[in-house]
């Protein structure tokens, strides 16, 4: 029996295997994911990254309940790592305060009017902030994004875009989805969750 520990290093999604048998440890990143995935004839069915459809940041839009959610461009390419969808229209405050919430954020950061109508979003997980004068020009009121520099949020002033800035952490929150794709291909593997928590920040 293969016991899989999934868990995140150096910013990606890897996973840990303990072979039963012997004490041998080894640890593969995205490449072991695609290799298992080619396994059954779908090579990008798994990508953290957040390129593919129902990558990443497809599952952090559906834990916002963004609807009509789209990727720039369409057709997934290495460029697409943003999805883009509606909310109800709020204030950016009202919906950072939703967002830390649901996310389980201790702290976030907020650029822009907090009194500014939010109505369509962009999601980016990891360091997302040199993409928010983009999603301004698509129409989008704010972005939400795991990582922002001073440089990018002073763009985004001004071009009155809404920043909300979360942690890399709520990519861990794909886990639990990489698990039970995983569990359903590989029947005779289980996969265990990583408790660690490796974010290296913390909110006073």
């Amino acid at each position: 029996m293969w016991h899989w520990h999934i868990f995140k290093a150096d910013g990606h999604a890897a996973l840990s295997a303990n072979v039963a048998q012997s004490a041998h440890k080894f640890q593969i990143n995205i490449v072991g994911f695609l290799l298992m995935t080619a396994i059954i004839n779908d090579p990008m069915a798994i990508n953290p990254g957040g390129i593919r459809h129902n990558g990443m940041n497809d599952h952090l839009a559906s834990i916002l309940g963004l609807e009509n959610v789209y990727s720039i461009p369409e057709v997934p390419t290495s460029e697409s790592y943003m999805r883009i969808g509606e909310i109800e229209k709020t204030t950016l405050a009202q919906f950072a305060y939703f967002v830390k919430e649901t996310f389980n954020e201790e702290g976030i950061r907020i650029v822009g009017d907090l009194d500014k109508p939010v109505k369509k979003v962009a999601v980016l997980g990891g360091s997302g902030g040199n993409f928010a004068v983009q999603a301004k020009k698509l129409g989008c009121d704010c972005i939400i994004t795991g990582e922002v520099k001073q440089n990018n949020a002073i763009d985004a002033l001004e071009y009155n875009m809404g920043i909300i800035e979360v942690s890399h952490s709520v990519e861990a929150l794909f886990k639990e989805y990489i698990k039970n794709m995983l569990s359903s291909q590989f029947a005779n593997v289980e996969f265990i969750l990583s408790k660690k928590d490796v974010n290296p920040f913390k909110c006073l």
